[in-house]
């Protein structure tokens, strides 16, 4: 496994969370809207934002802007002023721009703005996101011509979240993963600056087995140690902040794995997206996520 650059390292260890939180939260924001564009074009039952209302002639479906207006909270109005180009069904990483400018210390979203009947014991934002997707689901199930577009989009964009929220917890893992499995397992772990790329690394041991340089046996041994690393490794995380991101950063993968798994189901092909390895699969993504964390932010 290549040594994680020691500066970067120590940068993303004293990096208050708050700023992970705001690096992210445009993301998903664009994620948000996406899935309740799909919800409102598919004629499914309405969950998100149900009471944006555009400002244009006839009202209808909330532009960009609005939307974003309409689910942020009250401290954060005045800073987001947006530009005629965010007034879009279409929007994209130019949005960040004005959703970023003078952006509170911490910046918050309206739960219960942006879900409808949303009870107060589930306002864990991983609980909140696992709702979204829940959206994502029955407006696919809803509309067999929903637009595909629109998918690829919520998947990039919970993708780019979850890259940014995972920045915090990474170090964590990778200090617990040391700690779970044998030295000689770590040659085999590929990862990037902010994840554990698990394709890779059993891809890795295959090729190993493959070219003689390792016993099949004690390859098995290895999966064996990696998987129960996956399915165990959040109870080295013991600081409730650093565990309320682990478990946004796990309802984000669901989330994309699913949407994912849902347009190559229609359009086979129609992705470039590498679905996660099952290998690991725990590591990635649960169909049950909880959190003792509560907040109204993206906390």
């Amino acid at each position: 496994m290549k040594p994680l650059n020691l500066l970067l390292l120590l940068t993303t260890l004293l990096l208050p969370t708050v700023h992970a939180d705001n690096a992210s939260i445009g993301y998903e924001l664009l994620f948000y809207y996406y899935v309740y564009k799909m919800e409102y074009q598919s004629g499914a039952p309405r969950t998100i934002a149900v009471d944006c209302q555009s400002r244009d002639t006839g009202g209808g479906m909330c532009k960009f802007d609005e939307f974003v207006k309409h689910v942020i909270e009250a401290d954060w109005y005045p800073s987001y002023e947006p530009a005629a180009a965010d007034h879009t069904t279409t929007p994209d990483d130019s949005q960040l721009t004005r959703i970023n400018r003078n952006i509170p210390g911490s910046a918050r979203l309206d739960l219960g703005k942006l879900l409808n009947n949303l009870d107060p014991d589930q306002k864990a934002y991983a609980i909140i996101i696992t709702k979204v997707l829940h959206a994502a689901d029955a407006a696919f199930a809803a509309d067999e011509n929903l637009s595909t577009t629109d998918m690829a989009q919520a998947v990039a964009y919970a993708k780019e979240a979850k890259s940014v929220r995972n920045e915090v917890v990474f170090p964590i893992q990778q200090e617990a993963l040391q700690g779970r499995v044998d030295a000689e397992v770590l040659e085999y772990v590929h990862s990037t600056l902010t994840g554990f790329d698990w394709v890779r690394t059993f891809g890795n041991i295959d090729l190993a087995v493959e070219d003689g340089s390792l016993d099949s046996d004690v390859a098995k041994g290895y999966k064996a140690q990696l998987r129960l690393f996956a399915r165990n490794f959040q109870h080295d995380i013991y600081v409730a902040k650093e565990a309320g991101h682990l478990n946004n950063v796990r309802a984000l993968a669901t989330a994309v794995t699913r949407i994912t798994r849902n347009i190559e189901d229609r359009e086979p092909g129609a992705t470039e997206a590498e679905i996660p390895s099952t290998e690991c699969s725990d590591e990635f993504s649960s169909d049950e996520t909880t959190s003792s964390s509560s907040s109204s932010g993206s906390d």
